[in-house]
């Protein structure tokens, strides 16, 4: 199945995403990611109607901490998004005309994250112009995005920039 022939929003609801009922989401390998963030302690705060702000957050439990009772890299990356969010959040609001991947994406973990840590994922208008501007013609566009984690006391305790690879698909 080609990954764009299906429509997203149709099968992957606000209210899914938010109570964390992912198993329905097309592809296993998909279906096994999003378990993992589950495991991992990362909750889905708030999705806007439209899905251009997304806010997760993660709890400390004694299987997300290491040995010095500090959050594991591995946890605040699935925080910070690094493949899912802005994927997901394009995919929705794009619609089955574009082809989108998440690219890369390296982390900078800035301090040590204890306590609740949260992401805030925001998608604004000039963002979307740019994207159907550039992708116009059938060329893909690669733009990036910076998004941290913030412990409670809104010190960043980590830093991810994402590369989201989106192509308007040409239907003849």
């Amino acid at each position: 199945m080609h990954v764009t022939s299906f429509d997203v929003s149709s099968v992957w609801r606000r209210h899914d995403l938010r109570l964390g009922r992912f198993a329905h989401i097309a592809g296993l390998g998909t279906s096994l990611a999003l378990v993992r963030l589950e495991v991992s302690g990362v909750r889905v705060k708030r999705v806007s109607s439209d899905y251009r702000e997304i806010d997760v957050q993660m709890v400390p439990h004694f299987y997300n901490r290491n040995f010095v009772g500090t959050h594991f890299g591995g946890n605040l990356s699935d925080v910070t998004g690094p493949w899912f969010w802005f994927m997901f959040m394009f995919m929705l609001i794009l619609g089955a005309e574009y082809l989108v991947w998440s690219k890369h994406g390296p982390i900078d973990f800035v301090k040590p994250g204890r306590g609740k840590v949260r992401s805030e994922f925001r998608i604004i208008d000039t963002v979307l112009e740019k994207i159907q501007a550039a992708t116009a013609n059938g060329d893909k566009y690669l733009p990036t995005f910076a998004v941290g984690a913030q412990d409670q006391a809104d010190k960043v305790v980590a830093l991810l920039e994402r590369t989201v690879y989106i192509l308007r698909e040409q239907r003849g």
